[in-house]
């Protein structure tokens, strides 16, 4: 057999030779339907025609022709089509050289592509605005190029380029516009068959051959039925959002088990990927209850539990640098010492404190991200995801790197651009861009804002290949890749109608989903209270807040407040917060028990009641707040509420008196020693005080006359011994503090600090002065200093 050649399916393909570009390596099981499709795909290969892939989600459309070039060695760029796509995307364009200072023409991928003799995937095609395609004609139809852009010269592809475009099909996902017929002509279009369930067994077989058949053939047949449900709108249709099983939620399943080797988590991985993603109850409901039936049918109802009966394990084991949570164990190994854990250790709890219902989606996200997922945290609009978001760069020891997305962005803003620098122009690496080269947690919110115009420029990260490809101008020509540990969490909000716009389901099956439903118990509310305060004996306090919170999002939530509005009031646990915050950081005298009731109401009012617009109902919640705080059951509360105050004011006070502290409006004083005309001699001084201490105000460094003299020019040369004036200024205020401190331990008070700290301080220049013994214990200290 000739070594040039390889065969496929009955059919030869020429070998390409080694160019020295990347070549993604892929495996496909062989099933029937995949040889069905490969040869569908393979004459027009063969032909060197243009090919239009048209196929489902997941369906494997770039893994079938990275399949066939992997095995006839041909380069393959990829490129993700999208609304924002210019000709210059893929042509190319000018860039200043800031050595030569002179333009250059950098050619775009297609370009690159036609030259070398490469095979180009336009990913998305039918995302990309029809009218920029038309610019392409000349490729579709003679594959040539004419570089209008440039330097108006023809390029004619070399052997071996090709053009292949996939895409989804216009029904049932956004964004996407049919090709026009006028371009659509120029391509041997292929509807890819989808997979029967046999076959998904088969390959998920070949693929993770240590998981048992009849667990392969359980979860298959949950995302079967689970898809279907979502066609006929059994699950999914009241909560706007726009969900889709395939191939990738399987796999994902499957791989999870491997990693773990548990059968007993079969359950919760089952629950994370097919029952967490939607935020109705009664979907969810619905679901179990299949599941119930399915695993009973398939005789492994002794892997069914309901996890809402099950606590999420989390403790920290110091010996082996190592925390638990859930099923997850993640290595502390960044952390060196004892000392090192137990801060680790109290940071943690007081950051994220270990309540049941944070606990639960805290493990799904830990084990999405474990097995290399990516993340997409869902919640209502009082929610604050980031605090998971936070709490895992902490966790991680990673800092985060943010991208807030928004309508009118394009994607130079997130990848990077062409910017002027100076008297020069140069490639600007975007936010996204720069938190794959230095590994830093991705975190990209507003999802639901960009559209899904923008977010499918990601599809290339997000799937497998896990790389991106930068513009021409970027001078790059391969992909950035990312690290194997990377973490990218996207955050989106809830859709409230069908006229807010959302991410495609395309674009959510990328992702493994975690909802948010951040509603607490009371218990959860008091710990997450006396953790804020690191105090526990505040039982009372606790309750009462807890519960007035509550009451006040049960009103916001049942329209008992905010019925005359559009959209009713929220309330979570930034409000919460900021009475907190009110009630710690605000200082006023509350000695009597009606102080402090108003205080509180205050704070509630601050906190919670300001968003209130309607007058009367703001005045009718407040005086039930007022009757909760003064009911006669409540003098327990006040207490409790007078010691905590109490505490903090103790607190903040010796926070904030530090004996090296000083304040020169506060401390400063004139000269002791009389007085003196400006126009007076200076005599120098025969002895002083030498202080290594920074200047007073003078142009030479304290020194021998650190206390007196000309020079320091700290009381403007006034009013000291030989009329050198100056020096009694900050720093020998503070040394005077300092020394009067240590003065109270010649009465009744301690020392306060270490005998040897006071003679480093002062030593033997203590011996230098000279005391009126007789005045060593009067009230004001009276020094005579020669």
């Amino acid at each position: 057999m000739n070594s040039n050649f390889i065969t496929i399916e009955d059919f030869k393909l020429e070998k390409k030779l080694s160019k020295g570009e990347w070549i993604p390596q892929q495996n496909l099981i062989l099933t029937p339907t995949t040889k069905r499709n490969l040869r569908k795909i393979l004459p027009a290969i063969i032909k060197n025609q243009n090919i239009l892939l048209v196929g489902d989600a997941g369906i494997g459309k770039n893994a079938i022709i990275y399949y066939i070039n992997f095995l006839r060695n041909q380069p393959t760029y990829r490129f993700s089509f999208n609304e924002d796509l210019l000709p210059e995307d893929l042509i190319g364009s000018y860039r200043l050289n800031p050595l030569k200072k002179t333009f250059e023409w950098q050619d775009g991928l297609l370009t690159q592509a036609m030259k070398k003799g490469i095979t180009f995937v336009a990913d998305e095609i039918n995302l990309a605005n029809i009218d920029v395609l038309k610019r392409f004609q000349s490729v579709f139809m003679r594959k040539e190029l004419e570089l209008i852009e440039g330097d108006n010269s023809l390029i004619k592809a070399q052997n071996g380029f090709q053009f292949i475009a996939t895409q989804n099909p216009v029904e049932g996902f956004e964004g996407r516009k049919p090709l026009p017929r006028e371009i659509q002509k120029y391509f041997v279009t292929i509807w890819m068959d989808p997979y029967p369930k046999e076959e998904i067994i088969q390959i998920l077989k070949s693929l993770y051959p240590i998981l048992p058949e009849e667990v392969l053939s359980l979860i298959v047949e949950i995302q079967q039925e689970l898809e279907q449900w979502i066609i006929d709108k059994k699950i999914g249709s009241r909560d706007y959002e726009r969900y889709h099983f395939n191939l990738r939620n399987l796999k994902r399943i499957c791989q999870r088990l491997v990693n773990d080797e548990h059968p007993k988590h079969l359950m919760k991985e089952i629950y994370d990927i097919f029952i967490r993603p939607f935020r109705n109850e009664e979907d969810q409901k619905k679901i179990l209850d299949f599941l119930a039936k399915l695993f009973k049918v398939k005789g492994l109802q002794n892997l069914f539990y309901d996890l809402k009966t099950k606590e999420v394990d989390f403790y920290i084991h110091p010996d082996l640098r190592e925390i638990k949570i859930g099923r997850n164990y993640l290595s502390l190994n960044y952390l060196h010492s004892k000392s090192e854990i137990d801060s680790f250790t109290d940071k943690l709890l007081k950051k994220f404190p270990p309540i049941k219902e944070r606990l639960e989606v805290l493990e799904a996200i830990i084990r999405g991200i474990e097995n290399k997922e990516n993340i997409l945290l869902e919640c209502d609009a009082n929610v604050e995801p980031e605090i998971y978001v936070e709490f895992l760069s902490f966790l991680y020891n990673r800092p985060i790197q943010w991208i807030h997305l928004s309508k009118g962005m394009h994607t130079s803003d997130i990848i990077g651009g062409l910017k002027p620098i100076e008297d020069r122009v140069e490639w600007i690496d975007g936010p996204l861009v720069r938190a794959i080269k230095s590994n830093h947690i991705i975190v990209i919110s507003g999802l639901e804002s960009a559209g899904p115009e923008l977010m499918e420029k990601l599809n290339m990260l997000l799937d497998d290949a896990r790389a991106l490809t930068l513009p021409a101008e970027s001078g790059q020509n391969e992909p950035i890749f990312l690290n194997d540990d990377a973490i990218i969490i996207g955050i989106k909000y809830f859709r409230k109608s069908k006229n807010q716009s959302t991410i495609s389901r395309a674009f959510r099956n990328r992702f493994t989903s975690v909802v948010i439903n951040e509603n607490l118990s009371k218990e959860s509310i008091k710990q997450l209270i006396e953790t804020y305060f690191d105090e526990e004996n505040i039982p009372q306090f606790s309750e009462m807040i807890s519960q007035i919170h509550l009451l006040l999002v049960q009103y916001a939530k049942e329209r008992i407040i905010g019925i005359d509005r559009m959209e009713g009031y929220q309330f979570g646990l930034l409000n919460l917060y900021r009475f907190l915050d009110f009630f710690k950081e605000i200082e006023t005298e509350l000695k009597e028990d009606q102080e402090l009731k108003i205080f509180l109401l205050d704070g509630f009012e601050f906190s919670y009641l300001n968003e209130i617009s309607n007058l009367t109902e703001r005045t009718t919640v407040r005086e039930e707040i007022r009757q909760m705080i003064e009911n006669p059951t409540s003098l327990e509360f006040l207490s409790e509420v007078k010691q905590l105050k109490k505490k903090l004011k103790e607190a903040n006070f010796k926070l904030k008196k530090n004996p090296l502290y000083w304040d020169p409006q506060k401390h400063w004083r004139d000269a002791l020693t009389g007085k003196a005309s400006w126009d007076r001699e200076f005599k120098e001084l025969r002895q002083g005080i030498n202080i290594n201490t920074p200047e007073t105000g003078g142009d030479i460094k304290e020194g021998p006359d650190a206390w007196y003299g000309a020079d320091t020019q700290g009381n403007k040369g006034v009013g000291e011994p030989g009329h050198g004036g100056g020096a009694w200024g900050y720093r020998t205020e503070e040394l005077y503090q300092q020394f009067l401190l240590k003065r109270k331990g010649l009465s009744h008070y301690d020392l306060e600090i270490p005998i040897d700290t006071f003679k480093e301080t002062l030593g033997k220049e203590v011996e230098k002065l000279i005391l009126q013994l007789e005045h060593l214990f009067d009230p004001e200290y009276l020094i005579q200093r020669n």
